[in-house]
């Protein structure tokens, strides 16, 4: 009995560390649509539509601003990215929305680090930081 218990907590321990290490998984973003909330610490409102973004359990993203988007994502390291994307072709009336919507598919495009804190998502380049709550 003696020498089960160092090893019993020893793994204890493993599957702790294991538990923190943060890592998200594309079956956990699966299945819920998220809906931007704030854009660095700044709550978002539009007028328009509200953007939103979504993804199934093969990292499959579609998601709104003015445009339709959808792609083949890939998630390594708790990095996303979407090298190939598809999207409308419509015009916001705000066009801070338009330069928004630009740049979020740049940012898809070259990788964003992906958190996930029970309902919510952070998408982040390290210079702009995106908040999303599942609907």
């Amino acid at each position: 009995m003696k020498k089960i218990f160092p090893i019993f907590a020893s793994l204890l321990l493993l599957l702790s560390c294991a538990a923190q290490s943060g890592a998200v998984n594309a079956k956990e973003l699966a299945d819920k649509t998220y809906v931007l909330q704030s854009i660095n610490g700044v709550g978002f409102a539009s007028r328009e539509r509200t953007p939103e973004i979504q993804f199934d359990e093969t990292m499959r993203v579609a998601g709104q601003v003015c445009n339709r988007f959808m792609g083949q994502g890939q998630l390594k390291d708790d990095v996303l990215i979407v090298p190939e994307m598809a999207t409308t072709m419509m015009l916001c009336a705000d066009p801070q929305l338009n330069d928004m919507e630009r740049e979020f598919a740049s940012f898809l495009r070259q990788g964003m680090k992906v958190s996930l804190q029970g309902d919510t998502l952070s998408l982040s380049n390290g210079e702009i930081t995106y908040i999303y709550n599942a609907r």
